[in-house]
This record gives C-alpha cells, structure tokens and sequence, in this order.
C-alpha cells in the first residue's frame, strides 16, 4: 500500500488534497475554497479492493497515462487505466465506475473502487510417453477422470490412470512416480514417463523327419536371424525351411501363410506353434516313349507334358507315374487311320502312363479325292470349239470330264469360221465375256460357250453380267440382301451363297436363287439363307461368303446381321 501527499496552489483560489489510505484503501480526499464566480474543481477518490494488489493510472482529455491527481477541473475527460500486480488480476469497477472499463466526465465528486483479486499459484504437470507399446492416460482430480492439463494449481491431488491398447502391458511410471501407480500433490513443477510396452509370446517350430533332416531360419522385416523363443505382439515372423542333403521339404502345418515353397508366415498375437515336415529326397525314374508313323499319309505327332514333336523328335523321356498324352494331327490330304502300341486304338487321343519303357505307332493314310464333273454346251446360232486345261474337254466330241476338288480349270473356246464367241453362261467372275476363263472346281458344273454366226445381220442382244454393288449385306428375317446392279445387256441367271461356316471343314452353299435384271438396272436381291448360316450369324453377327454363278461377277461379301448394336 502506497501513502501520497500533494499540496498545490491555482491561480485564483487555494485549497489542499490529501491522499490516504484506510482499510486496504487509497483516497483521494479534495477540500476547496473558491473566490465568488471562480469554476470548482472537483475530488476525484480512488480506492483499491479484493483480494488482490495493483495500481491505477489516469489518462486525461485523451493525453498519455500518468498518476491520478486528486482534483480535476470541471469538465475534464478521465479514464481510469488498472495495472495488476504480480499473481494478481483486475477483476472490475464500482462506485462512480462499474464493469470493466472507467470513462469519467467530472462535473461533481468521484469515488471509485479498483478491485483486484490474487491467483492462486500453479505448478506444471509434463508426462511422455516411453517403450515400444501404445496406450493412453487420464488424470483423477477430485474423483473424476479428465484430460491431464498441462497445469493445476498448488495443493491439488491427482492420480494418472494409464489404459494399455491391444497387444501391450499394462503400464509402469518413471520421473516423479514409480511402479505401476502415479499419485501426485502440485506443490511443484512434475513430470512424469508412462511406460507401455509389447507382450511377448512364445514361437515353437518342431520338426518331423529327424534331427538331421533339415533346419528353419526365420525373416523379419529387417532380414533373416536365428528363431527366437518369444516375439513381440503384432510382429509378423517368416519362417523358412532349409532341407539338409539327401532330404527335401515337404509340409508345414498351422501357418497363416504359405507366401512361397518351404516359407510360413505367422502373426505373432498369442503363443503359437508351427510344424515342418522334412523327408529324404526321392530320386526321379525316367522312362522313354518312343512313337513311330505308319501309312503312306502324311502328320505329325505331338505329347503334353511336352518331349514330343514328331516331326522332328520322336522320342523322349518322361517320369515313372506320369501320364502322356499323345495327339495326331493329320496333313491337308491326309486322314489319321488310328493308334496302336502300348494300349492305345482308336483314331481319339492316346494316353500312356509310364511305368517301363513303351512304343506307340500313329497310322496316317492319304483322303480319298473328290471329284467333280464339268460339262460344256455350245449355244447360238454360230459354232466353235472349247478346250481346258488340264486336259480333258475337247467339245465338239468330249464335253465332260471329272477333276479334283478345289482344281482351277481353264476353258479356251474357239470359234468356227463365219461365228464369233459371244460369251460364257454358267462361267464366275469378270471373265465371262472373254474367250478364255477358268473355273475353280467345288462342286458339279454346266457351262455354256455361246457362239454367234458372223453373217447375221441383226445379232442377239448381249447378254449383260450382274455385279454385287456393296460389299456388306444385312441379314434381315433370316435372308441375304444382295444389292446388284447389271451392265452390257439385259442379266439372267442365278447365284449362289457360298461359305465355310467352321474352320478345317468344307465350305458349303448357304444360299441360292435366281434373277432378272435390265440392263443399267439395280435392285435389292433377298436371298434365303440355311438353317446353319442363319445360327452362324445370330451367333457372331457376321459371315463372310463368295458370291458365285451364272451371269453374275465373283465376288466377297461380308453378311452382317440388321439387328447387331441395337
């Protein structure tokens, strides 16, 4: 507590003010004599209060802080600036003055009271985890569990409870507490280790096929080390089984995992136990399969697992046990006749199981030849000749011969004198107006050379060839629609729809219908397709077909079903 005197004299008047303190109180006390018309002054009392210390400036008509006068001049503009004391606080005005901030505007006497309050002293409380567990903490103050503040004030009791997580012990304290207990009184500054570390559990490998069998090494994320008795909880322990010589791995039982051959992952959460079997290395018989070609066709042959390759290697060895299976594959030209040797017949796959040395014989013979017959008609009002190659049609006196499947014929027709060649009916592709066109044998053929005499004045209109505009064709309600357009004279004839609707088979007719067109004319040709196009192009939603016949070009259309990608 601070006690002040001042005295002081203003021009035209006099007086004094005294500054005391009663009770824990300071006062400004302001006694005045004023001459007849002079202005007052008025007193302005500060007092402090509470529980606490502090002291108090005064800021005047907005100029800088300074200590209080005890008397201002009427009028004057004060605010009241409080400056709490070390350990104490400002708490709030009373009197002229209330709240917590202090505007005066002295126009009468002014008393106001300065409270200030003391804090109580507080101690640090630091706690920090240690060891290679997790859990948590919480302080008890007063009977009830919360967060442990950083600070609590001098005298207070507390205990730290201390939660291990999973996997871990429960927790022992170090620095200001010790044991498996922390009760504390702040009347310092404390600090505090909670210490939570892992369990450990026992890992057993044992071992079936002798002492001498083998051995394990186990792998941690840091890399392979001896096996340990005991690991920490949640470490993930690889055990690996190494065979001695003369023994090989067989088995482990009750792992997690089996991440590789001979490995055993195992997660370390309880006492575990893992069992690796190791037995004496089986030496491997080997026996040899030797297969040989019959007949006078052509083929290979070939085994799975894989040795053979016949062709070129026509014997190899294989492990007692193990079963072979043997396929022939016939050439182009040739059929496989059958399997003999070792318990194999039949023309399917031959399997052998090894247990001896064994032979197997495939029989391959040459396919029959398909032949067909190719007949020339000579048509018209001339005359003429027509040859092929190969040899075989000499008309006028031989117009049939047979030929094998798939041979291209080639038709040379030669006219007589006083007629000219007109064209070929019956005759694929854009040569049907020459004089010499071939053919390509797939099936029976009738072919007419068409010879004109030289001499008539008014010759037969030409006959025109019908041509496939675009080269895909929708397939709606089961029929083709063949776009044609006709060119050089009116068109007539027939086509047909020709394709191969499994790979190795034979191809087929899959449609076939007649037309008549104008010459320069175009239209839409519908052309009914066979139960098995129709199901190939539902099923794949396209066939590829060659547009063959008489008075239409050869040509390659794709068939694509209308309905695909809506």
């Amino acid at each position: 507590m601070r006690r002040a005197h001042e005295q002081g004299r203003r021009r035209g008047r006099c007086g004094f003010a005294s500054l005391y303190a009663v009770a824990g109180t300071v006062a400004f006390v302001l006694a005045l004599a004023l001459p007849a018309g002079a202005s007052a002054d008025f007193s302005l009392t500060i007092k402090l209060g509470g529980s606490g210390s502090g002291t108090v400036e005064c800021k005047v008509n907005e100029g800088a802080p300074g200590a209080c006068a005890s008397t201002y001049a009427e009028g004057t503009e004060i605010e009241l600036l409080p400056a709490p004391a070390a350990a104490s606080a400002f708490t709030e005005f009373t009197g002229a003055c209330t709240g917590e901030v202090c505007d005066l505007i002295l126009t009468e006497n002014q008393s106001v009271t300065v409270i200030f309050t003391s804090e109580p002293t507080e101690y640090s409380l630091e706690i920090n985890a240690g060891g290679n567990g997790e859990g948590e903490w919480e302080c008890i103050v007063g009977g009830v569990e919360e967060f442990c503040e950083e600070e609590y004030p001098e005298g207070t009791h507390l205990t730290i409870k201390a939660r291990p997580y999973e996997g871990s012990k429960a927790a022992v304290f170090a620095g200001d507490c010790s044991g498996s207990t922390c009760s504390l009184v702040m009347d310092k500054d404390h600090a505090v280790t909670v210490i939570f570390n892992l369990k450990e559990f026992a890992l057993t490998v044992q071992k079936i096929g002798g002492s001498t069998s083998g051995k394990v090494i186990c792998e941690l994320e840091e890399g392979p080390e001896p096996c340990r008795a005991k690991y920490t909880w949640g470490v993930s322990v690889t055990v690996i089984a190494v065979a001695e010589p003369g023994y090989e791995f067989s088995k482990w039982e009750s792992c997690d995992k089996e991440p590789t051959p001979g490995s055993c992952e195992v997660e370390i959460e309880e006492a575990r136990t893992v069992t690796v079997t190791f037995i004496k290395e089986v030496v491997p018989i080997y026996f040899t399969l030797k297969v040989a070609k019959a007949g006078t066709g052509l083929g290979t042959l070939a085994s799975f697992p894989a040795g053979i390759n016949c062709g070129a290697t026509c014997e190899a060895k294989f492990e007692e046990g193990k079963e072979v299976t043997l396929t022939a594959t016939p050439s182009v030209g040739s059929t496989f006749a059958g399997w003999s040797g070792s318990g194999c017949s039949g023309t399917g796959i031959c399997k052998v199981t090894m247990s001896a040395a064994k032979e197997v014989t495939a029989t391959f013979e040459p396919k029959p030849m398909t032949s067909y017959s190719l007949t020339v008609q000579r048509e018209g009002t001339g005359s003429g000749t027509v040859t092929s190659n190969p040899p075989g049609i000499e008309c006028g006196a031989d117009c049939t011969e047979d030929y094998p499947e798939g041979t291209s014929v080639t038709l040379t027709a030669t006219a007589a004198d006083g007629s000219v060649f007109r064209r070929w009916t019956g005759m694929e592709g854009e040569c049907a107006l020459e004089r010499v066109c071939r053919t390509k044998m797939g099936d029976s053929k009738v072919v007419k050379a068409v010879f004109a005499s030289a001499e008539s004045s008014t010759p037969p209109e030409a006959a025109g060839m019908a041509k496939v505009v675009k080269r895909i064709a929708l397939v709606r309600n089961g029929a083709a629609l063949l776009v044609l357009r006709c060119s050089g004279g009116p068109c007539k004839g027939g086509l047909k729809l020709i394709a191969r609707l499994n790979a190795g088979r034979k191809s087929l007719v899959v449609g076939k219908r007649s037309f008549s067109l104008g010459s320069g004319g175009q239209r839409t040709v519908p052309i009914k397709l066979s139960a098995l196009a129709r199901k190939a192009v539902a099923e794949r939603g396209k066939l590829a077909v060659e547009v063959t016949g008489n008075a239409v070009l050869r040509s390659n259309v794709k068939l694509k079903n209308a309905n695909q990608g809506r």
